[in-house]
């Protein structure tokens, strides 16, 4: 019964100290006021739509990213190092086949 109460008064700690690390660590989004006046031709003002527009850009240029990072392939390159020096005197080692 102690475990259980100890484990779960620690886990609701830890969970707080990582919600509050999270608050801390991450910016916060500016809120910008948009205006919804009217002008004097009775349109509204573009300004949101401009903020949209460049939202859906962000958005659209963060999945084509992330489209080509899972078509991409991985590729491993293994290469010899150059030795800068010279082997004499040295045994050579018998290949052993495994069974």
């Amino acid at each position: 019964m102690w475990l259980i109460l100890f484990s779960s008064i620690t886990m609701v700690i830890v969970i707080g100290l990582w919600g509050l690390y999270v608050n801390l660590t991450i910016p916060r989004p500016v809120k910008e006021k948009f205006s919804s006046e009217t002008s004097k031709d009775g349109q509204k003002n573009e300004g949101r739509s401009e903020k949209i527009a460049e939202i859906e850009r962000t958005l659209y240029a963060g999945m084509i990213f992330f489209k080509e990072k899972l078509s991409a392939k991985n590729s491993i390159l293994i290469e010899n190092k150059s030795r800068n020096f010279i082997l004499e005197g040295l045994e050579e080692i018998p290949k052993v086949q495994l069974p």
